[in-house]
């Protein structure tokens, strides 16, 4: 048995992908896990924004534009349906992200961290009154 090749590798689809039924939106969507190129620039990025709520939004947003794919796994929204994306319902935003993140492998303390859902986050985001 010989090893595998550059070539066949790199022409493995291994990405994983989950359909995701979104009613709201009237119907199914499919959803594929993050590239490592995407989830490392997520993670640095994710730093780099150092707990700022609207970067964080947008990454999220970005991230989400990637990983709705169709049924031959390409990308079905671009850079420009980034802010367009961003008036969609939180929920089903939320849902997508955390499916794409959850496909990738990550445990929830690094989805909440990439989402800017941490405790930290959230007690330096409230306020008392």
């Amino acid at each position: 048995m010989g090893y595998l090749t550059r070539d066949e590798i790199l022409a493995a689809r291994d990405l994983k992908t989950k359909d995701l039924e979104v009613p709201s939106w009237g119907g199914t969507i499919r959803v594929r896990e993050p590239t490592v190129q995407e989830r490392d620039r997520m993670g640095a990025e994710y730093n780099k924004a150092n707990r700022d709520q609207a970067k964080m939004m947008e990454l999220r947003m970005e991230m989400c534009s990637r990983v709705i794919v169709d049924e031959r796994g390409e990308s079905v929204f671009t850079a420009k349906d980034i802010e367009a994306l961003g008036k969609k319902s939180p929920e089903n935003i939320d849902l997508v992200f955390q499916t794409s993140m959850e496909l990738g492998g990550l445990d929830q303390k690094e989805k909440d961290e990439i989402a800017g859902n941490s405790q930290e986050a959230q007690g330096s985001a409230s306020s008392t009154g």
